[in-house]
């Protein structure tokens, strides 16, 4: 398959996938219902408090999401007064829980295995499919609020989540490590950077968004996409000839020359997978760098590596950094085996089959002992839960309920599994080929997500239509129920017969498309309810969309890759962070044009209102003000991002935030 076909197919599945979810902005019978008015907004403020219970039951009835927010916080909860606040914080913590683990345990996984039915190599698809995945929660939280007439909201996420990570991370990563910065990889980063977010800056002045603006931001991204792929081909031509030459030099051992494919692919591709500037130059410093990794200790890696941190790209590169490794005195030893796991809960605690990870102290966290296998789907993490830290642990309860119905409701098929699977292709015939996958759980486990996701999807998509209940629902579930049969039907029975191959690979990708339009389905939802909790929040406290974008919205989209860039700024790569620090937000500024590109021809005028506020002016000034002493300053320091540079970055953002909070109140 050639890559222009590759890329139109790549750019059909966004668009569909996109498409689908924007029917979640509008009016959708029992399962979510759209305001039809601002009444409730615009009045309950000058309500006596004592009465605004009573207000909201009559008059706020009709807003948007899953759950009526003002009614939570007034009636549920209005015995608290002021402290009602705290449970509904707690609620918008576990919506961006749910949202960041749907996108890296669920969504990145199955995109990673389409990517392998579309003949993709790593680096295209960690630039486009993977890189969807990874910036999902950022282009469906945009979409939903552009939906929902929130177009500020989303614009100040962006701008401040972008902040946030050139000046926060960015200055976080120097301080822990300063380090050389690749030359022209960089000029050629920062100068797309500016560029995005002086499209966006002039959108603003103007007052809209357009077609034409959507366009010129999707087109910005995928000339970026051409040009990063351009040059990872150019860029892995050079490191097949240095290690050429060097084995033809002897300066390898004879591990290095039985596996030079292995290291090229460790090289490059798996390093390639994030969306970002490239993250190893061919020369000896870079080369120096991997090697200085690989001197670290195995277990202080691992430690360093939590469960629940950061964009799947980033979570598989620090597993890919501690499974492939070793060094030893005599060379570079490095293992025969590529890493098939990811770094998620979901791919990495337990492998489907694999019972017996779970000990029977483990099982027995809540008291009572449940059976294995139930645990083993419902609950992979409490798999090593009694190993995880604090921070984890908390994450994990949190994130439990939000977890199991995702388990129930969309299949997976990480790398692990399909390896294992091809493993069993590869024996047939052979004395070797002894079962050691479990394929009768695998297939009722199978069975039950194909069952419970296609009524999910049923449910989420036909809700608003009529006669839901006597005709799409029961319709839908008969339909759900022939289809599970039906894989039923074609899921082999093991590795007996030449025909288990073409079978298993239909039911793998099968089941990753379904886990694909599940999972994006899930993140629309919980995006909506993010955006719904700081609407409230809002309302109650009198906040504009702006204030709230660039700091709670802002920081809860981003603080997972932060938690990631520092670990492997820690680990001593702080060229990878780094790296990781560009293609993140710029993907995030050009989804816009994607949003735009959808919600504006169902627009009056073609085209969508924007305004500058306050806010805004700062917020967007100081990024650019920061990309700008980025450019300026490093060249200048000879190329080094040091200590000083850091704090320097930190501070700015710390100011910038502060004269926003100021200006909110003045």
């Amino acid at each position: 398959m050639k890559v222009y076909p590759q890329l139109i197919l790549i750019w059909s599945i966004s668009i569909l996938a996109i498409e689908s979810t924007t029917s979640i902005g509008h009016s959708r019978g029992p399962l979510l219902i759209k305001r039809d008015n601002d009444t409730c907004s615009s009045q309950l403020l000058l309500i006596a408090p004592q009465q605004r219970c009573e207000f909201i039951k009559s008059n706020c009835q009709d807003l948007e999401g899953l759950v009526n927010y003002f009614s939570f916080y007034y009636c549920k909860f209005g015995f608290l007064k002021t402290f009602a606040i705290i449970p509904l914080s707690l609620c918008l913590f576990v919506m961006f829980l749910s949202l960041g683990v749907t996108a890296s345990d669920f969504l990145c996984p199955n995109l990673d295995t389409i990517s392998k039915f579309l003949q993709l190599s790593d680096n295209l698809a960690g630039l486009t499919l993977l890189a969807f995945g990874n910036g999902a929660p950022d282009v469906f939280s945009t979409l939903q609020a552009f939906s929902w007439d929130s177009g500020s909201l989303a614009i100040a996420e962006l701008i401040g989540a972008s902040l946030f990570i050139v000046t926060v991370v960015v200055g976080t990563i120097a301080v822990l490590h300063p380090f050389e910065v690749p030359q022209n990889i960089f000029i050629r980063d920062a100068t797309m950077y500016i560029f995005i977010v002086l499209v966006v800056i002039i959108s603003l002045l103007i007052g809209s968004l357009s077609i034409f603006t959507s366009l010129v931001l999707v087109v910005a991204y995928v000339l970026y996409v051409g040009a990063a792929v351009y040059r990872h081909s150019r860029y892995k031509a050079k490191v097949a000839q240095l290690l050429r030459d060097q084995r033809s030099r002897n300066a390898f051992s004879d591990t290095i020359q039985d596996n030079i494919e292995d290291i090229d692919e460790i090289y490059l591709d798996n390093f390639a997978r994030l969306p970002t500037i490239d993250h190893f130059q061919v020369n000896d410093d870079s080369m120096n760098e991997y090697l200085t990794f690989q001197d670290m200790p195995h277990d202080s890696i691992s430690k360093s590596m939590t469960s629940s941190a950061g964009t799947y790209g980033l979570r598989m590169l620090l597993k890919d950094l501690s499974d492939h490794s070793s060094v030893s005195r005599g060379g570079i030893q490095l293992s025969r085996e590529r890493p098939l796991t990811s770094t998620t809960t979901t791919n990495d605690d337990i492998e489907i089959g694999d019972l017996d990870n779970f000990e029977d102290e483990d099982l027995n966290i809540f008291g009572y002992k449940p059976d294995r296998e139930v645990v083993s789907f419902l609950f992979p993490q409490l798999s090593r839960f009694k190993q995880l830290n604090i921070y984890d642990k908390i994450l994990t309860i949190f994130s439990l309920p939000v977890n199991t119905l995702l388990h129930l409701t969309n299949p997976v098929r990480n790398r692990a599994t399909i390896e294992e699977l091809n493993q069993q292709v590869r024996t047939l015939g052979t004395d070797n080929n002894v079962p050691s996958f479990d394929y009768e759980q695998d297939k009722r486990f199978l069975l039950i997500q194909t069952a419970a996701g296609l009524v999910f999807l049923t449910i989420n998509f036909t809700s608003s239509m009529s006669h839901f209940w006597a005709i799409h629902l029961p319709l839908g579930i008969v339909s759900s129920m022939a289809l599970t049969y039906l894989v039923k039907l074609v899921y082999p029975f093991g590795p007996i017969s030449v025909r288990f191959a073409s079978r298993i690979k239909a039911i793998n990708y099968f089941a990753s498309f379904l886990g694909f339009i599940v999972s994006i389905s899930w993140i629309s939802i919980f995006a909506g309810e993010i955006i719904n909790i700081l609407k409230t929040i809002s309302v109650i406290y009198n906040l504009s969309d702006d204030i709230l974008g660039i700091t709670v919205f802002a920081l809860g989209n981003s603080i997972g890759d932060f938690i990631s860039n520092y670990t492997i700024a820690k680990m001593g790569m702080p060229m990878m962070a780094f790296a990781a620090c560009f293609g993140g937000p710029l993907l995030a500024l050009c989804s816009l044009g994607l949003t735009g590109l959808i919600t504006i021809p169902k627009l009056q005028g073609n085209v969508y209102e924007l305004a500058m506020t306050r806010t805004l002016a700062i917020t967007s000034g100081a990024l650019i003000v920061n990309l700008i002493f980025l450019v300026i300053i490093i060249p200048k320091n000879n190329w080094i991002l040091d200590k000083t540079i850091g704090k320097i970055l930190i501070l700015n953002w710390v100011i910038a935030t502060t004269l926003c909070i100021i200006s909110e109140f003045l």
